[in-house]
């Protein structure tokens, strides 16, 4: 069960960045035009917004089920002395739960917008979050943390 949700999690964040990249780039061609999104963006908007709560969701089971969570909570003092349990026991839950609480503030706000102020709104909220998500990510090429965390 560990391995399905490590790979499931794993998996997600890809196809999240993505999603959230060209949500970012359909916002920002509205906020350049000075105007909302259509229907149809918005929509995609709203994809990304559940993928990012669905990624939270199997992030907290895998957390909860974790054998390196189980460790640190053992012996909380183990985790000054190793960069991997610290990160994926404190720093990256801790960004993420940062970086989805924005990105959610930021849905929601725009959400009860139109025009101009809906795209700001987005725009901003949400480059903020990526950005946080983005550092946090544990990716593969950092020889640190392998090559499925």
């Amino acid at each position: 069960m560990y391995t399905g949700f490590t790979h499931l999690h794993s998996s997600l964040r890809y196809i999240l960045v993505a999603l959230m990249l060209i949500s970012i780039v359909l916002v920002f061609k509205a906020f350049r035009k000075k105007e909302g999104l259509p229907t149809g963006q918005f929509k995609l908007v709203k994809l990304t917004f559940i993928l990012t709560h669905v990624q939270l969701m199997v992030g907290l089971v895998l957390y909860g089920i974790s054998p390196r969570i189980h460790t640190v909570m053992e012996d909380f003092s183990i985790i000054s002395a190793n960069k991997e349990l610290s990160f994926f026991s404190v720093q990256h839950p801790v960004q993420m739960l940062i970086a989805i609480a924005i990105f959610t503030i930021g849905y929601i706000k725009a959400k009860k917008l139109s025009g101009l102020a809906q795209s700001k709104t987005l725009l901003t909220y949400w480059f903020i979050a990526f950005g946080l998500i983005f550092i946090s990510i544990p990716w593969p090429f950092l020889k640190e943390f392998g090559t499925w965390y």
